[in-house]
């Protein structure tokens, strides 16, 4: 029987995502990693177990999942993982997690409003995790270990929250009544480095090896923009930290793609973000986000063909993606820029009838709306009744009106007038409309 459970694979089809992301969160929280494999029935990779949810009689639920898990983390333990499920879905922390970064900078007064409810529920759960440690045995180290991982995740929650609620009001994305939104942040929790730094040391002293405990850290560090430059700099640690104990293994990619975004927005070191961003692709071919910013990187330094060719990978990995009501918000955000950008690189080398048809392929993806039909597609499922809000959300930060004037530029060179005059005219539009 394993009772240090570090690591879960999670086996799904593409089109099915509900319940991936709910138990894919909920043993995030417990600072498990889980490596996902998409329509395939093996895996390869060495994880402590695998879930399948292939098979008509897969778990359905929290509860039957873990009742599934019993031999891997034994009977005390799943005594003490089913309350803190029960926690989980009572808070709705999967929702309250969900798209926190994506939709930081949506500026819409609800999107904000709601992330102000999330810090409630987190900080509702967080109490009520703390309560649960208490009631554990000293015997009971590994559920202990869970549910202080649980503590941390909730207070890197809440921290990372705050911080983007501060930056709307600050910056004025906040705009009914901006003093009370600033008035009611000032009353919630905000936790420093060293308050989850110690609930990450309680993690380590139960079990030295949980990388997940680095992540913890690391990840609260990299994605919170109040932290001092003395933790940022430090996260690189606990990147380290946990990239060592995990070693060659595809779900270390997440790890070195964030280690990659440090190297890149805090120490601007070009060449280690690059390196970053290579390895977290090299162990994980279906990394859209590394395979795009690596398209970036050499863009950037006037590398065309190679540009083209990360820019068609990030296009593999996600087209089969857009017929499907599941696709997510930030996969079709990546899919659209990989489209814009394969069409300003064919724009900027005089190829304009083929680069409009790349901007017109970004226009497809701008005007799908799939994702949001039916009560089992992504957006309803994750927002509920405001689905069309955090929809309206993603369109707009797609700046659509940007592809109109690129495709209004290239007609106007390659003598298409009329083109020239509708897509200028759908510019204009859009800007003012999303403005």
């Amino acid at each position: 029987m394993k009772t240090e459970v570090r690591c879960i694979t999670i086996m799904h089809k593409k089109e099915e995502i509900s319940r991936y992301l709910i138990f894919s969160a909920f043993f995030r929280l417990l600072g498990i990693f889980v490596y996902e494999k998409v329509d395939e029935k093996r895996c390869e990779v060495d994880t402590d177990a695998v879930i399948s949810l292939l098979e008509p009689d897969s778990p359905r639920n929290l509860d039957e999942l873990l009742e599934h898990l019993n031999g891997c983390f034994g009977d005390s333990t799943i005594f003490w993982l089913k309350r803190v499920a029960k926690i989980y879905e009572c808070q709705n922390l999967m929702r309250g997690s969900y798209g926190l970064q994506y939709f930081s900078d949506a500026r819409d007064d609800s999107l904000y409003e709601d992330m102000l409810s999330s810090h409630n529920r987190f900080n509702e759960a967080y109490q009520q995790f703390c309560q649960l440690e208490k009631s554990v045995a000293d015997a009971d180290s590994q559920a202990r270990k869970y549910i202080i991982s649980a503590e941390a995740n909730c207070m890197r929650r809440m921290s990372q929250i705050y911080t983007i609620l501060l930056k709307a009001f600050e910056k004025g994305w906040y705009r009914n009544h901006p003093e009370k939104l600033h008035k009611e942040l000032l009353k919630k929790d905000y936790y420093f480095h060293e308050d989850i730094e110690k609930k990450v040391q309680k993690i380590l002293d139960i079990d030295s090896g949980y990388y997940g405990a680095y992540a913890i850290l690391a990840l609260a560090d990299i994605t919170n923009d109040e932290s001092d430059s003395y933790s940022k700099v430090g996260a690189i640690d606990s990147f380290i930290n946990a990239i060592n104990l995990i070693g060659e293994k595809p779900y270390a990619s997440s790890l070195w793609y964030w280690r990659g975004v440090y190297y890149e927005t805090i120490l601007n070191r070009p060449e280690k973000k690059l390196a970053c961003y290579r390895k977290a692709y090299q162990l994980a071919p279906n990394n859209f986000r590394a395979a795009f910013k690596i398209s970036r990187h050499v863009l950037m330094r006037g590398k065309y063909e190679e540009a083209n060719e990360w820019l068609d990978r990030v296009i593999e990995i996600l087209k089969n993606k857009t017929d499907m009501h599941s696709i997510q918000p930030a996969e079709c955000h990546y899919l659209y820029k990989a489209h814009k950008n394969k069409g300003k690189i064919l724009l900027n080398t005089g190829n304009y009838f083929p680069c409009i048809e790349e901007f017109e392929k970004a226009l497809s993806i701008y005007e799908n709306d799939k994702d949001e039909q039916g009560a089992e597609s992504i957006y309803p499922f994750l927002f509920g009744d405001r689905s069309s809000l955090y929809k309206a959300a993603a369109r707009k930060k797609l700046e659509v009106w940007k592809v109109y004037a690129c495709i209004a530029e290239a007609a106007a060179k390659s003598d298409q007038y009329e083109k020239y005059k509708e897509s200028s005219i759908l510019a204009d539009y859009w800007r003012n409309y999303w403005s």
